[in-house]
């Protein structure tokens, strides 16, 4: 499974090789595949830094049930609001 194939290249630190992988899936609705990418966006591993992103990616795979997306998305928002305040 090409999701499995980016948890690997995640595990083994090659967060562009899992960012490459996990890009088309969550383009296509696969909502792991968003949590992992508003994960990298938030952490900034394999893309830059990114919190509008990572809210982005976050908020999609949370809409798509993926709940454990909730705290992480709680972080990004704290993040945001305390760099607007």
């Amino acid at each position: 499974m090409r999701y499995k194939a980016g948890i690997r290249a995640y595990e083994v630190k090659d967060y562009a090789r899992a960012y490459a992988i996990w890009l088309p899936l969550a383009d296509a609705g696969g909502a792991s595949a968003q949590f992992h990418l508003g994960a990298l966006y938030f952490e900034g591993r394999g893309v830059d830094r990114n919190l509008g992103e990572a809210k982005r990616w976050l908020r999609r795979a949370l809409e798509q049930g993926q709940e454990r997306a909730q705290f992480l998305l709680g972080r990004v928002e704290a993040q945001i609001s305390s760099a607007n305040g």
